[in-house]
């Protein structure tokens, strides 16, 4: 049985103020900052990189690469070449997880 996504709205039908408030929101979605995840780039051996992880996403219209877990100052781009300490392939197995 899948589980329902709880939303800003309880459920609720989504007006359009509430569609506009979603602009002024000031805090983004959180996430780990490089320290607090390990992030480092480009990786400095060979190990497990961000472009073969599940938590890196590439736009390839805005040439945009982003990390669902990792947020770099100044919405700088992950470069496929970085690499942090929860890099998964799977989802299963954190290769880095006590390396880095």
């Amino acid at each position: 049985m899948s589980q329902a996504i709880t939303g800003l709205l309880g459920g609720m039908d989504a007006t359009f103020q509430d569609y506009r408030q979603l602009f002024t929101i000031a805090e983004r979605p959180r996430k780990f900052s490089a320290q607090e995840s390990g992030f480092r780039g480009p990786a400095l051996k060979q190990m497990p990189t961000c472009g073969e992880c599940i938590h890196w996403f590439e736009n390839p219209r805005s040439r945009r690469t982003v990390c669902e877990i990792v947020r770099l100052a100044g919405e700088m781009n992950i470069r496929a070449s970085s690499t942090c300490r929860f890099q998964t392939a799977d989802g299963i197995h954190y290769p880095l997880l006590h390396e880095i």
